[in-house]
């Protein structure tokens, strides 16, 4: 029975009722009591109405510690339709719940198993999820249904979820559509009074009234005890609502038979709900049997319902109110009860010894140790945590509590909650630490801190680690920290001969000459060094096919960092399905970013833009923040080649406050070197060579000491046309040194290029030009194309007209291919110069500034080659949405097939080509 909810009731009908022609999802946000629940029953009796099909699951607080408990509860009439998923995903949930064995699923990979679990019942007949208490439901349930629900929004699904405010809920953070609920008008709160309590004197009426605020739940409860002579309200407003309802409850607790008051204790501690394991609890405590029949006065009080199987209070505030009014030795005696009958239920019988523990207990500790391996095992990392908190402050043994401290940090981690690190680290007592717990201590710092400032010394200390793990029989934590000090020298640029001690350090202690960690080591500290080196040594490993994923994905890291993008490529085009496959998102976000930056220098620009888009969902999926700022660059890059002024601003304002925040300087440098590109391709040599001279400021933000040599042409040009030819002849002395034994593609390459633009007033510009056209700089379109632009320029000056012509052709051509707009009106204008009509730039973007982004990218995505299924893949949609998308996108461009796509991308000048389709 409602009253004064016209509206809410209206809401919800509304989203019953717009199924099967769309989806939706409604958080019902309240206080305990104010009706959420009844609006969750609205629902479900309006959608067996209309013979729609119903799942549901309700939170229970000591629930929320056991892995996928209200997965397992929502899935119930659902397991028969887990035959038909693909093995993978079907294998996922079933790990969830601890029915299969072997790798533990990612937990990402279980949540588009279900999300395809659901999409598929609800294409046979439309689906109503509801989940009541949403925010007593485990964690790794809650990240499940935040995912479901970003992601039903074009499918015959509709969701209603209740919970309370100020829990961390997943769903509560995800942006979704919310209903909350305020207590009732004075009107509609006296009707319903006047309903549960008839006849009530004029005086006990107002007063409740006062107390209740307009919660029905309140009204319903106190006027229980309006005939009491005291009543649990004295003075309006004096305790939160919360409180009065349970005073209310717990004064009825009080009264009932002390059998039945020991059973509902246990009751209320007792997850599983099964009355039978209540009542041999009880049984145990009380050291005489109890029967089924201890219950019936909680039933006539109103605060329970039971049946022959389960036990179930009329309301949540029940337990809180009978834990709270039972005292910590009772509820310890009642969780020590339930343990003692939960032999067969290892996980269930931890967590209530430990919550019977009233001090330290390492046989306890040690157990819910047991259980957060299980729950790893099962993907629910939040949930192992969570029993490693709890088994640090049960621990007894320093050596295992600094030992279940790093291991809850390293969890932390993986799921990408940098706070929750630190907090572990700072609990971490530094004294008297094992050498190879002082590594994995220095690791996670590594992973979560950014501290530049600590410079030669923080590297120093990583070698000395690296060195005492080897030494104590750990190896590879040895070759693990040295890459962490390899990466510092890559952000942080030390001094050479620190940088030279990381990498001659890692080739001592180096198992093997092409051991992969080595050569991700030797790019890191040391590319202009040992570059060469590591060039070789990648050409060997990427013939081995014993390579797992991740470490592909670190060779293609490498690849990318010592200039080699093509072999970056290959490398990184091998890792991204398989990682994408595993669901290993905390590796894929760097993987496909590391591809951004590779497919960037080989001028593939759709696909540092497909792969970018990639970057910033997975990393927003796997909880990694702080990749998204730095999946910006190379989309930023691409802006600025493009000649996109407005969309290089737009990514620069949003991606570089948080890269100074981290202290990201090689991404600075990178977004600089976007920001000097545009300037070149504009003709704004002076303010191209303030944002490049950045990358030469030991002091600032941006030095890199590596990025400025791959880009001293750049500089270069930027100086001799700005007025700036002795800075840029002093730093290129300075520089091209570094080049001269072997150099990488990249960095041989800006060498060549500087030398080419500085020899423009020389005799010998000439060879310096051909030198150049000569080199490895060929790997890198953009480049070469300027280069070839410049020669051309160079050449028509000098009156080489036919010759000068085969090179501007030649530079307008790959420079239209590559969709750089600003040089191909250059070369124009050059070609026009020499004697020669040049064709018509491409046209503007015409019918796909119709698309929305998302289509657009599945557009492309569609032109690589890919199948509805591989794009859900790597989107994390059904294949079902984005053929819904394809529905949605084909009317807006006036087509019919995917085929006709490319005429569409190829009229509007945006270029199609992607490489590789990772």
């Amino acid at each position: 029975m409602f009253f004064g909810r016209d509206h809410e009731q209206r809401v919800v009908g509304e989203l019953i009722t717009s199924l099967p022609d769309r989806g939706g999802v409604l958080l019902v946000i309240g206080d305990p009591g104010i009706g959420k629940s009844q609006l969750a029953e609205m629902a479900r009796q309006s959608a067996t109405e209309r013979d729609l099909v119903v799942i549901d699951s309700t939170g229970v607080p000591t629930e929320s510690r056991l892995p996928y408990a209200g997965l397992h509860q929502l899935l119930r009439t659902l397991r028969a339709d887990m035959e038909v998923l693909p093995e993978q995903q079907r294998h996922a949930i079933l790990a969830a719940f601890g029915q299969a064995t072997g790798q533990a699923p990612d937990q990402f990979l279980i949540a588009q198993a279900v999300t395809e679990l659901l999409i598929a019942a609800a294409a046979r007949n439309p689906l109503v999820v509801l989940i009541d208490d949403a925010h007593w439901l485990d964690s790794p349930t809650g990240d499940v249904l935040s995912f479901l629900a970003r992601r039903i929004d074009s499918e015959p699904i509709a969701m209603l979820a209740t919970t309370r405010d100020g829990y961390p809920l997943p769903l509560l953070e995800a942006g979704l559509p919310e209903l909350r609920l305020s207590g009732l008008a004075e009107e509609p709160a006296g009707q319903l009074l006047d309903v549960v309590a008839p006849g009530l004197p004029v005086g006990a009426r107002r007063a409740i009234l006062d107390a209740a605020l307009g919660n029905p739940l309140a009204i319903a409860e106190l006027s229980q005890g309006a005939a009491r002579v005291e009543l649990p309200m004295a003075v309006p407003g004096s305790m939160p609502i919360t409180h009065r309802i349970e005073r209310a409850f717990a004064a009825r607790w009080s009264e009932l038979p002390a059998e039945t008051r020991m059973v509902l204790l246990i009751a209320a501690l007792n997850e599983g709900g099964a009355l039978s394991e209540t009542l041999e609890a009880a049984s145990a405590l009380s050291g005489v049997r109890v029967a089924a029949e201890a219950v019936d006065p909680a039933i006539s009080a109103r605060l329970v319902e039971a049946n022959r199987i389960s036990l179930r209070f009329r309301h949540p505030l029940v337990r809180s109110a009978i834990e709270y009014r039972a005292g910590p030795s009772q509820v310890a005696a009642a969780h020590q009860a339930l343990a003692s009958v939960l032999a067969d239920r290892p996980d269930r019988r931890a967590w209530h010894r430990a919550s019977a523990a009233l001090g330290p207990n390492e046989e306890v500790a040690a157990e819910l140790g047991h259980a957060a391996e299980r729950a790893v095992q099962r993907g629910a990392i939040s949930v192992a945590i969570t029993a490693l908190e709890r088994a640090v402050e049960l621990s007894r043994d320093p050596a295992e509590r600094t030992d279940r401290l790093l291991h809850a940090a390293r969890l932390a981690f993986e799921l990408g909650r940098p706070a929750q690190v630190r907090g572990f680290l700072m609990s971490v007592p530094r004294a008297g630490l094992l050498p190879a717990d002082k590594a994995r201590l220095a690791l996670l710092e590594e992973g979560v801190e950014s501290t530049p400032a600590e410079g030669n010394e923080r590297i120093r200390t990583l070698v000395g680690l690296a060195r005492k793990s080897a030494a104590d029989g750990q190896p590879e934590l040895a070759m693990d920290v040295l890459l962490a000090a390899a990466r510092r020298c890559w952000q942080n640029h030390p001094d050479t001969d620190t940088r030279l001690l990381v990498a001659k350090t890692a080739l001592e202690l180096a198992a093997h000459p092409l051991h992969p960690t080595l050569l991700s080591v030797l790019a890191f500290a040391t590319p202009d060094v040992y570059g060469s080196v590591a060039c070789e040594r990648l050409a060997h490993l990427a013939q081995d096919t014993t390579l797992d994923a991740a470490q592909l994905a670190d060779l293609g890291a490498a690849g990318t960092v010592i200039g080699v993008p093509r072999e970056a490529r290959a490398m990184l085009g091998a890792a991204v399905p398989q990682l994408r496959e595993q669901r290993r998102l905390g590796i894929l976000v760097v993987a496909l970013i590391y591809n951004c930056y590779s497919a960037m220098y080989l001028c593939q620009w759709s696909d540092v833009l497909a792969s970018a888009d990639e970057a910033i969902q997975t990393a927003s999926e796997a909880g990694r923040p702080r990749w998204i700022p730095v999946a910006k660059v190379p989309k930023a890059h691409v802006a600025a080649v493009q000649g996109d002024i407005a969309k290089l601003e737009q990514l620069v304002a949003e991606a570089e406050p948080v890269l100074l925040s981290l202290g990201a300087t090689s991404a600075l440098a990178l977004l600089r070197i976007a920001r000097g590109l545009a300037a070149i391709g504009q003709g704004d040599y002076h303010g191209a060579y303030e944002h490049l001279i950045t990358l030469h400021d030991l002091s600032g933000p941006s030095f890199s000491h590596i990025l400025r040599i791959y880009h001293i042409g750049d500089l270069v040009e930027a100086a001799v046309r700005s007025g700036h030819r002795a800075q840029a002849q002093a730093l290129f002395a300075e520089l091209s040194a570094t080049a001269a034994d072997d150099p990488s593609p990249l960095l041989g390459g800006g060498v060549a290029y500087a030398a080419a633009m500085l020899a423009q007033d020389g005799e010998d510009a000439a060879l310096h030009f051909e030198s150049a056209l000569d080199s490895d700089l060929r790997q890198c379109p953009l480049a070469y194309a300027r280069l070839k632009l410049e020669y051309g320029c160079w050449l028509r000056r000098h009156q080489q007209l036919a010759r000068s012509r085969e090179h501007l052709r030649g530079a307008r051509d790959m420079l239209d291919a590559i969709g750089a707009s600003a040089w191909r009106k250059r070369a124009d204008e050059e070609l026009r110069a020499s004697g020669i009509r040049s064709p018509a730039a491409p046209a503007p973007r015409g019918r796909l500034d119709q698309l929305t982004p998302q289509e657009e990218r599945i557009a492309r995505m569609v032109l690589s080659g890919l199948s509805n299924k591989e794009i859900g893949e790597r989107l994390s949609l059904s294949h079902r949405t984005v053929a819904y998308h394809l529905h949605r996108m084909f009317p807006k461009l006036g087509i019919t097939s995917r085929v006709e796509l490319a005429t569409v991308f190829a009229e509007s000048g945006a270029l199609a080509e992607n490489g590789p389709a990772n």
